[in-house]
């Protein structure tokens, strides 16, 4: 049992290595049963990257998992709550249900529900309130304490009844995929594909104190718990957390606090991986031909700022007089590059800090120019 990090910077090859580290033991050890979790997003790219590196083009003994699905697979194992599991869209589908039947009791929020967004925005906080372990009891406390706050109490005190009226409706009927994780935490134990496993960690910048848990827990029952953390190239102590106003603070909490639930567990601790990329000339892997992001990661929130002094091919800013003027140039940008330059689709993200502002526009642009659209709530479009 043990519990190792690779550290390094983003893009300096933290995934790559330990990907080659699992594919090489697990080839050593056809014996040991290896998970690799990973953000929901990257799993089929993860799988992908594995099954490509792997001299044998295939995965026999590693499976490839988000915390949701690393739940139905070890329950599927041992047995459990035999509730039907409620996904974003079932607790979105269910919210809006409620929130119709207490529309009088929310004077606030009640009449925002119909705007397009809003009801993922509410489902998105509920989310948050369950993998926090905030309850009906703690929100009653929030709200009582934001008393003297105007509009904020007011939106609280809805938010608390919607939330009490969601868990009502729920109770004996659904799980959500947050709850999952606190039965997985109990039932984890009768595992016998976790025990004496190896458990990798890839591409989170930090934990929900339940996933904390659960990761607790691995570490007492794995052979070895694996976790990825980005940090400075040059980072001579990335166990120690500073203020909060430093670059990789959540990369340092992160690492900071699993070595403390470890030290809690009584597990020991082995030796970490520490990946220097990108001092030299050639930079970061990641970047390799492409001089401007190199700049920007090395430089970017950094003190004293260096401008860059090369052609810029790869940067670009545009300004537009509105919202939807902004989306619809960016789609034309899509179909130019699309059409002239072999890019598909699947290549494009917009990523937003303001999602009620932008969410109607990029619906009606993308249908506009015929874009297919897929909108992630809880991370922006």
């Amino acid at each position: 049992m043990g519990l190792r990090f690779y550290f390094g910077a983003s893009g300096a090859g933290k995934s790559t290595g330990l990907q080659k580290e699992i594919i090489k033991r697990s080839m050593e050890e056809p014996g040991t049963h290896f998970f690799v979790i990973v953000p929901d997003q990257f799993t089929m790219q993860t799988e992908m990257d594995l099954v490509r590196e792997h001299p044998r083009n295939g995965l026999m003994n590693i499976e490839v998992l988000s915390f949701g699905r690393l739940s139905y697979r070890i329950l599927e194992e041992v047995g459990g709550d035999d509730r039907a599991v409620l996904d974003d869209t079932g607790k979105s589908l269910v919210l809006r249900k409620v929130a119709e039947d207490i529309g009088e009791d929310m004077p606030v929020i009640g009449g925002n529900l119909n705007k397009i967004g809003y009801i993922h925005e509410v489902k998105s906080a509920i989310s948050e309130f369950m993998q926090y372990g905030i309850g009906v009891k703690e929100l009653e406390e929030l709200t009582e304490y934001a008393k003297k706050r105007g509009a904020l109490y007011y939106k609280l005190k809805d938010l608390g009844t919607l939330y009490r009226s969601f868990l009502q409706f729920i109770r004996e009927k659904y799980i959500t995929t947050e709850e999952t994780l606190d039965l997985l935490c109990r039932m984890l134990p009768a595992s016998e594909l976790m025990k004496n496993s190896v458990v990798a960690l890839d591409g989170f910048t930090g934990f929900t104190p339940v996933q904390n848990r659960l990761i607790q827990r691995m570490m007492g029952l794995a052979r070895e718990v694996i976790v990825t953390a980005a940090m400075e190239g040059e980072e001579k102590n990335p166990y120690k957390t500073d203020g909060e106003q430093q670059l990789f603070y959540l990369s340092k909490k992160t690492a900071a606090d699993l070595i403390r639930l470890a030290e809690e567990e009584g597990v020991s601790r082995g030796a970490d991986v520490f990946i220097r990329g990108g001092n030299g000339e050639k930079g970061l892997p990641r970047f390799s031909g492409n001089g401007e992001m190199q700049h920007l990661e090395k430089y970017l929130f950094r003190y004293p700022a260096k401008p860059y002094e090369g052609a810029n091919e790869a940067v670009h800013l545009m300004e537009a007089a509105s919202p939807g003027e902004e989306v619809r140039q960016i789609c034309i940008k899509m179909r130019e590059l699309i059409r002239k330059k072999d890019y598909c689709y699947r290549d494009f993200a917009i990523v937003t800090g303001n999602l009620e502002t932008y969410a109607a526009h990029v619906e009606a642009e993308a249908e506009k120019f015929e874009i297919p659209v897929f909108m992630d709530y809880t991370k922006g479009i």
